[in-house]
């Protein structure tokens, strides 16, 4: 094998690797103000997820706020696990851009120094649902995940200034293997390509 195909290899090799891991990086959704709307393609313990942030009740957002199917995700564990991702890879500084971990207030339903977004995920007992907290702060020492809390589906967190819902959906995983085969068979192609031009 020469050197010439042995670097077009290499290329492939490391463009593949690429375009894997940027498919698998959050981007911020951000409006023409400046303020976070939410994030596609937010990494969830290995599965992608969607998330736009939201002010109302429970029971306007979750399509009535009464079964467990109106919620993304159904577990304590889930919604640990969905609010530290926030915290990791939404709720962050850019380093030529906004400063939304610096500065809470940037994200929609959030208006002062301290940001708490909640991801519902289940019930306790008939009248109350239950949620996790990802709380955003200014001074970075104080930012956490308040595990557990719950209050009344009703309850309208437009009035307060400092939390917001978190609405998360699913992401139709992108077939990064295909792409890679694809680009392999272009490789093959390629190769053998360069070896019948020399034969001639």
């Amino acid at each position: 094998m020469n050197i010439h195909i042995l670097r077009i290899i290499l290329l492939g090799a490391f463009l593949a690797g690429t375009l894997a891991s940027q498919a698998r990086a959050a981007t911020l959704n951000i409006d023409a103000g400046g303020n976070l709307l939410g994030a596609s393609n937010v990494d969830v313990g290995g599965s992608l997820y969607d998330v736009e942030f939201v002010d109302g009740s429970c029971a306007t957002l979750f399509n009535g706020c009464d079964d467990l199917a109106d919620f993304e995700f159904t577990t304590n564990a889930d919604a640990i696990l969905a609010s530290t991702a926030l915290l990791r890879q939404v709720f962050v500084d850019i380093v030529i851009g906004p400063l939304f971990d610096s500065d809470p207030s940037l994200t929609v339903g959030c208006a002062t120094t301290v940001c708490d977004t909640i991801t519902p995920w289940g019930f306790s007992g008939t009248a109350f649902f239950s949620y996790t907290i990802a709380r955003n702060d200014d001074d970075e020492v104080s930012d956490g995940i308040i595990p557990s809390g719950f209050t009344g589906p009703l309850t309208d967190f437009s009035t307060f200034s400092t939390a917001n819902f978190a609405r998360w959906s699913p992401v139709n995983p992108i077939p990064i293997p295909a792409a890679v085969w694809l680009f392999g068979t272009a490789l093959i192609g390629l190769v053998g390509f360069t070896r019948r031009r020399k034969a001639t």
